[in-house]
């Protein structure tokens, strides 16, 4: 029995090391790769800062254009020293799980990464996994961690601010942490949506397009005759340099909304509330 706590001790001891070690490359490699894409192959600028309060359990609401928001944004956000001296201001990511957790090596990379998959509510099994895997959110947030969060859970490339999740609400009120809001423009030709899933397409200026047709040709009369042409053509296209803007706001206000009873009536003031906080900083930004 004493053995098999010793062994039972040291699983976990080298489990957690293995995750403080990987997790640790994982996010270096993550801030490199966001850093690259958003200050060197691309020019985004950043507006306000220092509204992010050096402080714990805040929660970032974000507008969302591209696939890679949370890599850039998070290179944005923190330092690299942070993931080693300050591991809490690294922001724990929501992202939707079909896009990011398909097999079981993006499960453990991603994992890595500090995202915690929401699972889209589909069904009464989709609805009980959705809320478990916010509850999971609400834990991180208790121990003092920042969160970012995506106002509408999705990707909205036109322009306009979206309607808000529940479940951004419904963190707010059970938390009550210090809501900031993000507002990304131009940034969705970082990686547009007809890429897909290449994570690889935004690391470089240019795309190489490489059309490769041999041809044969065999014949016999007058005599036997065997001809072959590589025939391929090389074709460089180098990439604009996209200029965006990530906008970070002073907190949000949400006078007294938080101290209301919890119902469906309050959710909404607060998920309006932030809906409101967006397009005024959108507005500013334009206007400026």
């Amino acid at each position: 029995m004493f053995f098999k706590q010793i062994k039972k001790v040291a699983k976990e001891t080298a489990t957690k090391i293995e995750m403080t070690v990987t997790t640790r490359l994982a996010l270096s490699v993550g801030w490199m790769y966001g850093f690259w894409i958003s200050r060197v192959v691309n020019d985004v600028t950043i507006i306000g800062k220092e509204n992010i309060p050096n402080r714990r359990k805040v929660v970032l609401v974000s507008t969302h254009r591209n696939l890679i928001d949370s890599f850039y944004l998070g290179s944005i956000i923190c330092r690299p020293r942070d993931i080693f001296l300050k591991y809490w201001r690294i922001p724990w990511n929501t992202p939707e799980e079909s896009n990011f957790f398909g097999n079981k090596f993006f499960y453990w990379l991603f994992s890595r990464l500090k995202n915690i998959p929401i699972a889209r509510p589909l069904g009464k099994l989709g609805t009980k996994k959705m809320l478990k895997q916010l509850a999971e959110v609400g834990q991180k947030l208790a121990l003092g961690d920042t969160v970012l969060m995506f106002l509408t859970g999705t990707r909205v490339d036109d322009g306009q601010i979206g309607e808000c999740k529940s479940g951004i609400a419904e963190i707010i009120y059970d938390h009550k942490p210090v809501v900031i809001p993000v507002f990304l423009d131009n940034v969705q030709r970082i990686m547009p949506k007809d890429v897909g899933f290449d994570f690889f397409w935004p690391l470089f200026p240019f795309i190489i397009k490489l059309k490769f047709k041999p041809k044969f040709e065999l014949k016999f009369n007058p005599k036997f005759k065997l001809s072959f042409r590589p025939n391929f053509k090389l074709k460089i296209i180098i990439k604009p340099r996209v200029k965006g803007l990530v906008v970070i706001g002073k907190p949000i206000v949400f006078n007294g909304v938080l101290d209301k009873p919890k119902n469906g009536q309050t959710r909404k003031e607060i998920r309006q509330t932030l809906e409101q906080a967006l397009r005024d900083l959108q507005n500013k930004t334009l206007a400026a």
